[in-house]
């Protein structure tokens, strides 16, 4: 099918041609590719939960289930999805110290965003970019951040015992 390009040469003319692509070709967005609108496909999957992260020796598929004691936590990425925008936040693993610090609590931290397009995903917040496809057979996030290696899957936490609370 042949589609029509407009070009608008230093805002003095228009020039318009037909063009064939030919097999494999992309349509490219006219304009600047920082606010072009992209349509998203509906996603195939909710996000939303805990995953586990790495960047070799991803597990088998599934969920990467753990059994910390109560004293650990493990690092985990928190992605919140509502429809095709996504929000995700990384915690480190931190251990539970049993005594609440006089200093003050650590500030909020507004999540990375990010959009899911079908399969497609993608989070940057402008210090980590992620660009990964979601795996609908391993249940897996595949792709890359900063353009290395990248691997997430969804996490499962399973306390062993009871986690004493605070008297």
């Amino acid at each position: 099918m042949n589609s029509i390009r407009v070009a608008i040469a230093l805002g003095i003319g228009v020039q318009v041609s037909c063009v064939a692509p030919g097999p494999g070709a992309a349509s490219v967005p006219l304009g600047n590719s920082d606010t072009a609108r992209v349509e998203l496909l509906a996603p195939v999957t909710d996000l939303s939960g805990g995953w586990a992260t790495g960047s070799a020796n991803e597990p088998l598929p599934g969920p990467v289930v753990q059994h910390p004691s109560c004293a650990t936590n493990p690092a985990v990425w928190i992605i919140q999805q509502s429809g095709n925008t996504l929000k995700a936040w990384a915690f480190p693993e931190s251990f539970n110290q049993g005594i609440m610090r006089a200093e003050p609590s650590p500030r909020r931290v507004a999540g990375s965003p990010g959009t899911i397009s079908g399969v497609d995903v993608l989070i940057d917040d402008g210090e980590s970019r992620f660009v990964l496809r979601y795996d609908a057979e391993s249940g897996h996030l595949r792709g890359t951040r900063n353009g290395v290696a990248f691997w997430a899957a969804r996490q499962n936490i399973v306390r062993g015992e009871a986690c004493p609370g605070i008297p």
